[in-house]
């Protein structure tokens, strides 16, 4: 009977922590919007994307693509195609529908990728389901 009870609040526990650490990721994330934005902020787009990389790094999905966008229009950082469509890859990994929507855009238009119609499809098929 102890060790079930143990077992449950080392599980309660871990849960709490997942949850806690889903929420600091989103908060990252989340300041980020709020630099982008100006949300009760002055518009910052570096400090943006530096809130950006914390939540990306992390492996949120939001943060990659978002990310991915910075990258794309050299907005508070300096364009880079590649960097893109590598954090927009992160993220249309995860299931983000924004994110394999982009990706099949770059796939389409060959932005620093081999321009490849069956990917741009594929990918752009997978965010319209």
């Amino acid at each position: 009977m102890v060790a079930n009870q143990r077992k449950v609040n080392a599980q309660k526990e871990l849960e709490a922590k997942k949850r806690r650490r889903h929420q600091e990721l989103s908060e990252q994330y989340k300041f980020g919007i709020k630099y982008e934005n100006g949300e009760g902020v002055v518009p910052d787009n570096a400090e943006a994307v530096k809130w950006y990389t914390k939540a990306a790094e992390q492996g949120k999905a939001e943060g990659q693509r978002s990310l991915g966008l910075a990258y794309y229009t050299g907005t508070g950082v300096q364009r880079d195609y590649k960097q893109a469509v590598e954090w927009h890859r992160k993220a249309a990994m995860q299931g983000l529908d924004s994110a394999q929507r982009n990706l099949g855009i770059a796939y389409y238009n060959s932005a620093d990728v081999p321009q490849d119609y069956k990917l741009a499809y594929a990918w752009a098929s997978l965010s319209a389901a």
